[in-house]
Protein backbone atom coordinates (compact mmCIF):
# COMPACT_ATOMS: atom_id res chain seq x y z
CA UNK A 1 0.00 0.00 0.00
CA UNK A 2 3.10 2.65 0.81
CA UNK A 3 4.51 1.95 -2.19
CA UNK A 4 0.98 2.76 -4.54
CA UNK A 5 0.70 6.16 -2.22
CA UNK A 6 4.20 7.03 -2.81
CA UNK A 7 3.89 6.31 -6.97
CA UNK A 8 0.31 8.41 -6.25
CA UNK A 9 2.43 11.40 -4.95
CA UNK A 10 5.23 11.17 -7.05
CA UNK A 11 3.46 11.11 -9.88
CA UNK A 12 1.05 14.22 -8.98
CA UNK A 13 -2.28 12.20 -9.47
CA UNK A 14 -4.58 15.08 -7.54
CA UNK A 15 -3.57 17.46 -10.26
CA UNK A 16 -5.38 14.82 -13.38
CA UNK A 17 -8.72 16.22 -14.58
CA UNK A 18 -11.29 15.68 -12.67
CA UNK A 19 -13.57 14.62 -15.97
CA UNK A 20 -10.85 12.34 -17.02
CA UNK A 21 -10.49 10.76 -13.73
CA UNK A 22 -13.96 9.96 -13.88
CA UNK A 23 -14.43 8.50 -17.18
CA UNK A 24 -11.16 6.05 -16.30
CA UNK A 25 -12.98 5.03 -13.03
CA UNK A 26 -16.19 4.57 -14.55
CA UNK A 27 -14.82 2.67 -17.78
CA UNK A 28 -12.82 0.08 -14.44
CA UNK A 29 -16.45 0.00 -12.98
CA UNK A 30 -18.04 -0.95 -16.26
CA UNK A 31 -15.58 -3.70 -16.86
CA UNK A 32 -16.04 -4.91 -13.35
CA UNK A 33 -19.81 -5.13 -13.97
CA UNK A 34 -21.02 -3.04 -11.46
CA UNK A 35 -22.11 -0.24 -12.91
CA UNK A 36 -25.69 -1.05 -13.48
CA UNK A 37 -28.48 -0.39 -11.64
CA UNK A 38 -27.10 2.71 -11.04
CA UNK A 39 -28.32 2.37 -7.67
CA UNK A 40 -26.45 -0.12 -6.32
CA UNK A 41 -23.40 1.13 -7.50
CA UNK A 42 -22.09 2.24 -4.03
CA UNK A 43 -22.86 -1.05 -2.62
CA UNK A 44 -21.06 -3.30 -5.28
CA UNK A 45 -18.47 -0.82 -4.92
CA UNK A 46 -18.54 -1.10 -1.32
CA UNK A 47 -18.19 -4.39 -1.47
CA UNK A 48 -15.09 -4.90 -4.16
CA UNK A 49 -12.68 -2.46 -1.34
CA UNK A 50 -14.02 -4.84 1.49
CA UNK A 51 -13.12 -7.98 -0.38
CA UNK A 52 -9.63 -6.38 -1.36
CA UNK A 53 -8.66 -4.74 1.69
CA UNK A 54 -11.42 -6.24 4.52
CA UNK A 55 -12.71 -3.79 6.54
CA UNK A 56 -9.66 -3.56 9.60
CA UNK A 57 -7.99 -2.04 7.36
CA UNK A 58 -10.41 0.56 5.43
CA UNK A 59 -11.22 1.45 9.29
CA UNK A 60 -7.97 2.18 9.66
CA UNK A 61 -7.68 4.90 7.33
CA UNK A 62 -11.32 5.82 7.78
CA UNK A 63 -12.44 4.61 4.67
CA UNK A 64 -15.07 1.76 5.21
CA UNK A 65 -17.79 2.36 2.51
CA UNK A 66 -20.15 0.75 5.41
CA UNK A 67 -19.35 3.47 8.09
CA UNK A 68 -18.75 6.49 5.96
CA UNK A 69 -20.41 7.62 2.48
CA UNK A 70 -17.28 8.88 1.29
CA UNK A 71 -18.51 7.30 -2.01
CA UNK A 72 -21.03 9.28 -2.83
CA UNK A 73 -17.97 11.34 -4.18
CA UNK A 74 -17.58 9.62 -7.25
CA UNK A 75 -19.26 12.27 -9.53
CA UNK A 76 -17.41 14.28 -11.82
CA UNK A 77 -18.58 17.75 -9.69
CA UNK A 78 -17.62 16.33 -6.64
CA UNK A 79 -14.81 13.80 -6.93
CA UNK A 80 -11.94 16.26 -6.39
CA UNK A 81 -13.05 16.43 -2.65
CA UNK A 82 -12.29 12.52 -2.48
CA UNK A 83 -9.18 11.93 -0.27
CA UNK A 84 -6.26 11.38 -1.99
CA UNK A 85 -5.90 8.02 0.33
CA UNK A 86 -9.05 6.73 -0.95
CA UNK A 87 -8.37 7.59 -4.72
CA UNK A 88 -5.10 4.92 -3.92
CA UNK A 89 -7.98 2.25 -2.55
CA UNK A 90 -10.27 2.73 -5.56
CA UNK A 91 -7.12 2.85 -8.54
CA UNK A 92 -5.87 -0.46 -6.61
CA UNK A 93 -8.96 -2.06 -5.85
CA UNK A 94 -10.30 -1.31 -9.68
CA UNK A 95 -6.63 -2.41 -11.40
CA UNK A 96 -4.50 -3.78 -8.80
CA UNK A 97 -2.35 -0.85 -8.60
CA UNK A 98 -1.75 2.80 -9.09
CA UNK A 99 0.53 2.79 -11.50
CA UNK A 100 -1.54 -0.22 -13.86
CA UNK A 101 -4.59 2.12 -13.20
CA UNK A 102 -2.31 5.25 -14.63
CA UNK A 103 -0.80 3.40 -17.63
CA UNK A 104 -3.25 1.36 -19.26
CA UNK A 105 -5.95 2.29 -21.15
CA UNK A 106 -9.26 0.91 -20.07
CA UNK A 107 -12.32 0.35 -22.38
CA UNK A 108 -15.53 -1.51 -22.09
CA UNK A 109 -16.54 -3.50 -24.67
CA UNK A 110 -19.43 -5.84 -23.88
CA UNK A 111 -19.59 -6.79 -27.49
CA UNK A 112 -16.46 -7.39 -28.24
CA UNK A 113 -14.12 -5.64 -30.77
CA UNK A 114 -16.45 -6.26 -33.96
CA UNK A 115 -16.95 -6.28 -36.72
CA UNK A 116 -21.00 -6.83 -36.55
CA UNK A 117 -23.66 -7.87 -38.80
CA UNK A 118 -26.40 -5.25 -40.60
CA UNK A 119 -29.65 -6.48 -39.85
CA UNK A 120 -31.17 -4.32 -43.13
CA UNK A 121 -33.12 -7.10 -44.65
CA UNK A 122 -33.59 -5.06 -48.19
CA UNK A 123 -29.99 -4.62 -48.67
CA UNK A 124 -27.75 -6.93 -50.35
CA UNK A 125 -25.79 -7.07 -47.07
CA UNK A 126 -28.08 -8.15 -44.96
CA UNK A 127 -26.12 -9.89 -41.93
CA UNK A 128 -22.74 -9.38 -43.22
CA UNK A 129 -20.27 -7.81 -40.97
CA UNK A 130 -20.10 -4.60 -42.24
CA UNK A 131 -20.55 -2.23 -39.26
CA UNK A 132 -17.07 -1.10 -38.03
CA UNK A 133 -17.98 1.35 -34.64
CA UNK A 134 -20.82 0.91 -32.08
CA UNK A 135 -22.12 3.65 -29.91
CA UNK A 136 -22.81 2.07 -25.92
CA UNK A 137 -25.24 4.52 -24.48
CA UNK A 138 -27.36 4.49 -21.34
CA UNK A 139 -30.69 3.45 -21.25
CA UNK A 140 -32.37 5.33 -17.93
CA UNK A 141 -35.32 3.51 -18.33
CA UNK A 142 -33.54 -0.06 -17.66
CA UNK A 143 -31.35 1.45 -15.65
CA UNK A 144 -28.35 -0.78 -18.07
CA UNK A 145 -26.18 -0.29 -20.96
CA UNK A 146 -27.05 -0.87 -24.95
CA UNK A 147 -24.91 -0.98 -27.68
CA UNK A 148 -26.36 0.97 -31.24
CA UNK A 149 -25.27 -0.69 -34.11
CA UNK A 150 -25.06 1.87 -37.31
CA UNK A 151 -24.32 0.70 -40.90
CA UNK A 152 -23.23 3.34 -43.32
CA UNK A 153 -26.77 1.87 -45.15
CA UNK A 154 -27.98 3.92 -42.19
CA UNK A 155 -29.65 0.83 -40.67
CA UNK A 156 -29.38 1.29 -36.97
CA UNK A 157 -30.41 -1.55 -34.95
CA UNK A 158 -30.05 -1.84 -30.32
CA UNK A 159 -28.61 -4.68 -28.48
CA UNK A 160 -28.65 -5.17 -24.64
CA UNK A 161 -25.41 -6.13 -23.14
CA UNK A 162 -25.18 -10.21 -22.58
CA UNK A 163 -26.70 -10.46 -26.61
CA UNK A 164 -24.66 -11.64 -28.89
CA UNK A 165 -26.12 -11.94 -31.86
CA UNK A 166 -28.82 -10.17 -33.62
CA UNK A 167 -30.07 -13.27 -35.27
CA UNK A 168 -30.88 -15.06 -31.98
CA UNK A 169 -33.75 -11.62 -30.72
CA UNK A 170 -37.29 -12.31 -30.63
CA UNK A 171 -39.22 -9.44 -32.16
CA UNK A 172 -36.07 -7.90 -33.36
CA UNK A 173 -38.48 -5.24 -35.26
CA UNK A 174 -38.48 -3.14 -31.46
CA UNK A 175 -34.91 -2.73 -31.61
CA UNK A 176 -34.66 -1.27 -34.55
CA UNK A 177 -33.76 2.64 -33.85
CA UNK A 178 -33.25 3.55 -37.92
CA UNK A 179 -34.17 1.85 -41.08
CA UNK A 180 -31.74 4.83 -43.26
CA UNK A 181 -32.09 5.05 -46.64
CA UNK A 182 -31.24 2.24 -48.57
CA UNK A 183 -34.49 0.53 -46.32
CA UNK A 184 -36.66 3.33 -47.30
CA UNK A 185 -35.41 3.30 -51.30
CA UNK A 186 -35.93 -0.77 -51.54
CA UNK A 187 -39.37 -0.13 -49.45
CA UNK A 188 -40.58 2.52 -51.34
CA UNK A 189 -39.62 -0.25 -54.44
CA UNK A 190 -41.64 -3.00 -53.61
CA UNK A 191 -44.67 -0.28 -52.94
CA UNK A 192 -44.46 1.17 -56.44
CA UNK A 193 -44.26 -3.06 -57.87
CA UNK A 194 -47.79 -3.09 -56.16
CA UNK A 195 -46.32 -5.95 -53.93
CA UNK A 196 -49.06 -6.46 -51.10
CA UNK A 197 -49.50 -4.92 -47.80
CA UNK A 198 -49.25 -8.94 -46.42
CA UNK A 199 -46.04 -9.81 -48.57
CA UNK A 200 -44.02 -6.74 -47.37
CA UNK A 201 -45.05 -7.01 -43.99
CA UNK A 202 -43.51 -10.71 -44.82
CA UNK A 203 -40.33 -9.52 -46.50
CA UNK A 204 -39.28 -6.52 -44.20
CA UNK A 205 -40.32 -8.12 -41.30
CA UNK A 206 -42.43 -5.22 -40.10
CA UNK A 207 -46.13 -5.36 -38.42
CA UNK A 208 -49.03 -5.19 -41.29
CA UNK A 209 -50.46 -2.43 -39.34
CA UNK A 210 -46.69 -0.84 -39.71
CA UNK A 211 -46.66 -1.24 -43.24
CA UNK A 212 -49.90 0.88 -44.14
CA UNK A 213 -48.96 3.69 -41.65
CA UNK A 214 -45.72 3.76 -43.13
CA UNK A 215 -47.22 3.89 -47.19
CA UNK A 216 -50.18 6.20 -45.76
CA UNK A 217 -47.62 9.08 -43.80
CA UNK A 218 -44.39 8.21 -45.77
CA UNK A 219 -41.26 7.45 -44.05
CA UNK A 220 -39.97 10.39 -42.91
CA UNK A 221 -43.48 11.38 -41.35
CA UNK A 222 -43.45 7.82 -39.89
CA UNK A 223 -39.99 8.01 -38.18
CA UNK A 224 -40.83 12.04 -37.08
CA UNK A 225 -44.55 10.90 -35.15
CA UNK A 226 -42.04 8.39 -33.30
CA UNK A 227 -39.50 10.54 -32.62
CA UNK A 228 -41.93 12.76 -31.56
CA UNK A 229 -43.58 10.66 -29.21
CA UNK A 230 -40.20 9.58 -27.51
CA UNK A 231 -39.29 13.44 -27.09
CA UNK A 232 -42.79 13.89 -25.44
CA UNK A 233 -42.24 11.16 -23.03
CA UNK A 234 -38.31 12.50 -22.14
CA UNK A 235 -39.75 16.16 -22.03
CA UNK A 236 -42.62 15.03 -19.05
CA UNK A 237 -39.79 12.75 -17.30
CA UNK A 238 -37.50 15.63 -17.20
CA UNK A 239 -40.44 17.75 -16.19
CA UNK A 240 -41.30 15.69 -13.48
CA UNK A 241 -37.50 14.57 -12.61
CA UNK A 242 -37.06 18.61 -11.38
CA UNK A 243 -40.24 18.85 -9.90
CA UNK A 244 -38.91 15.83 -7.86
CA UNK A 245 -35.87 18.05 -7.58
CA UNK A 246 -37.09 21.06 -6.29
CA UNK A 247 -39.16 19.33 -3.63
CA UNK A 248 -36.41 17.42 -1.92
CA UNK A 249 -34.04 20.74 -1.96
CA UNK A 250 -36.67 22.45 -0.34
CA UNK A 251 -37.26 19.75 2.33
CA UNK A 252 -33.53 20.03 3.20
CA UNK A 253 -33.49 23.54 4.01
CA UNK A 254 -36.92 23.13 5.60
CA UNK A 255 -35.15 20.31 7.95
CA UNK A 256 -31.50 21.45 7.96
CA UNK A 257 -30.27 19.18 10.78
CA UNK A 258 -32.11 16.00 10.25
CA UNK A 259 -30.44 12.89 9.79
CA UNK A 260 -30.41 10.90 6.41
CA UNK A 261 -32.79 7.92 7.83
CA UNK A 262 -34.79 11.05 9.30
CA UNK A 263 -34.93 12.89 5.92
CA UNK A 264 -35.96 9.71 4.41
CA UNK A 265 -38.64 9.35 6.83
CA UNK A 266 -40.47 12.99 6.35
CA UNK A 267 -41.47 12.17 2.96
CA UNK A 268 -40.60 8.40 1.99
CA UNK A 269 -42.72 8.97 -1.37
CA UNK A 270 -40.45 11.61 -2.66
CA UNK A 271 -36.76 9.53 -1.56
CA UNK A 272 -38.22 6.82 -3.45
CA UNK A 273 -39.57 8.56 -6.83
CA UNK A 274 -35.52 9.85 -6.90
CA UNK A 275 -34.27 6.50 -5.68
CA UNK A 276 -35.71 4.96 -8.90
CA UNK A 277 -35.47 7.77 -11.28
CA UNK A 278 -32.62 9.58 -10.44
CA UNK A 279 -30.17 7.99 -8.01
CA UNK A 280 -27.33 9.49 -8.79
CA UNK A 281 -28.59 13.21 -8.34
CA UNK A 282 -29.93 11.97 -5.03
CA UNK A 283 -26.70 10.25 -3.46
CA UNK A 284 -25.17 13.51 -4.28
CA UNK A 285 -28.16 15.35 -2.58
CA UNK A 286 -28.41 13.61 0.84
CA UNK A 287 -27.30 14.25 3.69
CA UNK A 288 -23.88 12.64 4.94
CA UNK A 289 -24.11 9.21 6.92
CA UNK A 290 -23.98 9.90 10.76
CA UNK A 291 -22.99 5.69 10.93
CA UNK A 292 -20.26 4.99 12.76
CA UNK A 293 -19.45 8.53 14.00
CA UNK A 294 -19.52 10.22 17.45
CA UNK A 295 -18.89 13.14 19.28
CA UNK A 296 -15.79 13.60 21.23
CA UNK A 297 -15.51 15.88 24.28
CA UNK A 298 -11.96 18.35 23.90
CA UNK A 299 -10.61 16.69 26.73
CA UNK A 300 -11.08 13.40 24.66
CA UNK A 301 -9.85 14.73 21.59
CA UNK A 302 -6.66 15.68 23.85
CA UNK A 303 -5.74 12.46 24.45
CA UNK A 304 -6.21 10.93 21.05
CA UNK A 305 -3.79 13.59 19.55
CA UNK A 306 -1.21 12.26 22.44
CA UNK A 307 -1.71 8.80 21.32
CA UNK A 308 -1.28 9.68 18.04
CA UNK A 309 1.77 11.61 18.75
CA UNK A 310 3.43 9.23 20.46
CA UNK A 311 2.45 6.64 17.10
CA UNK A 312 4.01 9.42 14.86
CA UNK A 313 7.38 9.79 16.86
CA UNK A 314 7.96 5.50 16.46
CA UNK A 315 6.97 5.66 12.99
CA UNK A 316 10.00 8.04 12.55
CA UNK A 317 12.26 6.23 15.00
CA UNK A 318 11.37 3.29 12.98
CA UNK A 319 11.81 4.69 9.25
CA UNK A 320 15.58 3.30 8.78
CA UNK A 321 13.54 -0.39 8.89
CA UNK A 322 11.03 0.61 6.76
CA UNK A 323 13.23 1.45 4.34
CA UNK A 324 14.96 -1.72 4.81
CA UNK A 325 11.56 -3.90 4.45
CA UNK A 326 11.18 -1.84 0.96
CA UNK A 327 15.24 -2.14 0.21
CA UNK A 328 14.87 1.06 -0.39
CA UNK A 329 14.93 4.80 0.80
CA UNK A 330 11.69 6.11 1.49
CA UNK A 331 10.86 9.77 1.17
CA UNK A 332 9.94 11.18 4.10
CA UNK A 333 6.22 12.67 3.64
CA UNK A 334 3.23 13.03 5.51
CA UNK A 335 0.84 10.87 3.49
CA UNK A 336 3.16 7.31 4.46
CA UNK A 337 3.07 8.77 8.12
CA UNK A 338 -1.04 9.44 8.58
CA UNK A 339 -1.27 6.35 7.09
CA UNK A 340 1.43 4.34 9.38
CA UNK A 341 -0.82 5.93 12.24
CA UNK A 342 -4.13 5.26 11.13
CA UNK A 343 -4.92 9.30 10.80
CA UNK A 344 -6.63 10.98 8.04
CA UNK A 345 -5.36 14.56 7.06
CA UNK A 346 -8.63 15.81 7.45
CA UNK A 347 -8.43 16.22 11.15
CA UNK A 348 -5.57 18.31 11.19
CA UNK A 349 -7.62 20.93 13.28
CA UNK A 350 -8.36 18.17 15.74
CA UNK A 351 -5.20 16.80 16.62
CA UNK A 352 -2.71 19.94 16.18
CA UNK A 353 0.31 18.58 18.29
CA UNK A 354 0.48 15.42 15.91
CA UNK A 355 0.31 17.52 12.69
CA UNK A 356 2.52 20.13 14.33
CA UNK A 357 5.11 17.14 15.02
CA UNK A 358 4.51 15.75 11.44
CA UNK A 359 5.30 18.91 9.81
CA UNK A 360 8.36 19.14 11.43
CA UNK A 361 10.14 16.14 10.37
CA UNK A 362 8.81 16.23 7.09
CA UNK A 363 11.75 16.04 3.78
CA UNK A 364 11.84 18.13 1.65
CA UNK A 365 12.84 17.06 -2.37
CA UNK A 366 16.31 18.10 -2.20
CA UNK A 367 16.85 16.92 1.59
CA UNK A 368 15.54 13.15 -0.08
CA UNK A 369 17.93 13.94 -2.80
CA UNK A 370 20.78 14.71 -0.31
CA UNK A 371 19.92 11.21 1.36
CA UNK A 372 19.81 9.18 -2.20
CA UNK A 373 23.01 10.58 -3.07
CA UNK A 374 24.93 9.85 0.41
CA UNK A 375 23.39 6.40 -0.09
CA UNK A 376 24.95 5.92 -3.21
CA UNK A 377 28.53 6.99 -2.25
CA UNK A 378 28.53 4.57 0.75
CA UNK A 379 26.94 1.90 -0.78
CA UNK A 380 29.04 1.91 -4.40
CA UNK A 381 32.32 4.15 -3.80
CA UNK A 382 35.05 3.19 -1.23
CA UNK A 383 38.11 5.27 -2.18
CA UNK A 384 37.76 5.70 -5.26
CA UNK A 385 36.84 8.77 -7.69
CA UNK A 386 33.52 10.08 -7.42
CA UNK A 387 32.38 10.76 -10.82
CA UNK A 388 29.12 12.80 -11.28
CA UNK A 389 27.47 11.40 -14.15
CA UNK A 390 28.53 8.09 -12.51
CA UNK A 391 26.52 9.16 -9.01
CA UNK A 392 23.62 10.16 -10.85
CA UNK A 393 23.09 6.39 -13.10
CA UNK A 394 23.77 4.35 -10.21
CA UNK A 395 21.13 6.60 -7.85
CA UNK A 396 18.79 7.08 -10.53
CA UNK A 397 18.49 10.82 -10.06
CA UNK A 398 17.97 13.15 -13.00
CA UNK A 399 16.58 16.70 -12.19
CA UNK A 400 18.45 18.10 -8.86
CA UNK A 401 16.76 20.75 -6.29
CA UNK A 402 19.60 23.12 -6.23
CA UNK A 403 20.62 21.94 -2.59
CA UNK A 404 20.99 18.64 -3.71
CA UNK A 405 23.24 19.95 -6.69
CA UNK A 406 25.50 21.81 -4.43
CA UNK A 407 26.05 18.86 -2.04
CA UNK A 408 26.99 16.91 -4.54
CA UNK A 409 29.74 19.21 -6.25
CA UNK A 410 31.10 19.97 -2.75
CA UNK A 411 31.14 16.22 -1.48
CA UNK A 412 33.06 15.36 -5.17
CA UNK A 413 35.28 18.06 -4.96
CA UNK A 414 36.26 17.08 -0.95
CA UNK A 415 36.70 13.24 -1.65
CA UNK A 416 39.21 14.26 -4.97
CA UNK A 417 41.10 16.42 -3.68
CA UNK A 418 44.11 15.07 -2.33
CA UNK A 419 44.57 15.04 0.87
Amino acid sequence: MSENVEYFFENEVGYINSKELYNKYFECIKIAGISTPLSSLKKNLGGILISKFGEEALDLLNSNPLKNDWLSYLSIERIKHIHPIRHVLLMVALSNSVQEFLTNEFGYKPFGNGPWACMNILSDHYTMETIKDINLVFNKYKGEFQGEFKCNCGFTYILNIGENSPLNIENFHFRIKEKGDVWNREFSKLVSRGVPISEIATITKQAKGTVRKIIKFGHDSFEQEKARKRKLIIKNEDIQKNINRREWIKLRRKFPNLLRTELIAANKSLYTKLRSKDAVWLDENLPLSKRGRSKLSKEAYFEKDLAYLEKAKYVINKWSEYEKQADKLIKITKIPILVRIGLDSRYVNKYKMTFSFIKSVLESHGDYQIRIIKNCIATHFDDTELKRYKILSLSGLRKLEPQAKKYLDDIIKEHNTPK
